[in-house]
């Protein structure tokens, strides 16, 4: 017999399997939309759960993921930073600029020379 909750368990590592996966092979392209239709359920849904299960968004999830690519390009690839930029999912060069700096207190440029 199942002991109560041994079910939900299941469930929630099956959907943080998911999820996980979901976003560690296509964080370039992810949306909230893709995950929602893949998982045949609402993005209202599937926000809430996201946030219930992970303490935190499906955009954090995602600028997590495309961040720490982003770090593996910089200091494993001479590849410039537009092109890790744009490989990682950033359209907005700016954009990642801006996020980046945000997590490390420097530029990729800076991580780089840091990292290497």
């Amino acid at each position: 017999t199942l002991v109560a909750g041994e079910a939900n368990t299941d469930e929630n590592s099956l959907f943080r399997k998911t999820v996980d996966n979901y976003i560690a092979t296509e964080y370039p392209t992810a949306t909230l939309t893709g995950l929602a239709k893949k998982m045949h359920l609402s993005e209202e849904h599937l926000c809430r759960k996201i946030s219930h299960t992970y303490g935190k968004n499906f955009k954090k999830l995602l600028l997590d993921r495309r961040l720490l690519a982003a770090e593996k390009l910089l200091s494993q690839t001479d590849k410039n930073v537009e092109e890790i930029a744009t490989a990682v999912g950033y359209d907005n060069i700016s954009y990642f600029y801006r996020c980046f700096y945000a997590k490390h207190r420097q530029t990729p440029k800076q991580y780089r020379t840091a990292t290497t």
